[in-house]
């Protein structure tokens, strides 16, 4: 199919689309269920989110934290492990390409207008984000993990090295993913690409989450 005149379904497009939860937020899932029937977005799964005792994990998995804080490392720690689970759930279904999203997101624009304007990076990426604070500063990386895809080209980099990166997940993504990419080095190894217009799904604080505690940057 012409790539110029393609359209794309995010139900199909994405073998699934999944987001976090903690069973706690209950208002939280409702909100985000509440979005996917406006979008008409139905192929989404809830990954129920990951409780971390900070005490437990070796010191190494948290050490370039930017806060270390109990409250902060817990919830960083349980983020990071929500990720993953996610990761690990597409490599075992043997899904091409998933879409994440915490619970925290509003969806601004239909997702099916925001593929079919993006048509020319549509099968040119290996980490997608749908949304993010950009640093000029750094390269332009992009912090925040709320609303991102990730193609099975990286599944198996992101479980191997997030965790001895002692980093935030979205620090993982922007100082070791995001600078290994060839968007800023031609023999890089990843394509680290952004929709446009960028930050149509946002995050949302009106209701409590217990996923992480902030958006880290």
């Amino acid at each position: 199919m012409d790539q110029t005149t393609a359209l794309f379904d995010v139900n199909t497009y994405f073998d699934k689309i999944l987001y976090i939860n903690m069973p706690a937020d209950v208002d939280r899932n409702n909100a985000i269920i509440q979005q996917f029937n406006r979008w008409g977005i139905t192929n989404y799964e809830r990954v129920e989110g990951v409780v971390v005792n900070y005490v437990l994990v070796p010191t190494e998995r948290y050490r370039n934290f930017i806060k270390f804080d109990d409250r902060y490392i817990n919830g960083s720690l349980g983020c990071a492990e929500a990720h993953l689970k996610c990761i690990k759930l597409a490599k075992e279904n043997n899904w091409k390409r998933v879409l994440i999203l915490e619970d925290d997101i509003e969806i601004l624009q239909d997702l099916n207008k925001l593929l079919n304007q993006n048509v020319h990076l549509i099968n040119d990426w290996d980490l997608l984000f749908f949304g993010g604070l950009i640093e000029p500063e750094f390269r332009n990386q992009i912090v925040c993990a709320h609303a991102y895809a990730v193609s099975n080209t990286l599944y198996d980099d992101i479980i191997y090295m997030a965790r001895p990166s002692g980093m935030e997940i979205d620090n993982f993504y922007a100082k070791i993913v995001q600078h290994m990419s060839y968007n800023h080095n031609h023999i890089g190894k990843y394509r680290i690409r952004k929709i446009e217009p960028f930050n149509q799904i946002v995050q949302n604080k009106r209701h409590g989450s217990n996923i992480s505690m902030l958006c880290f940057s």
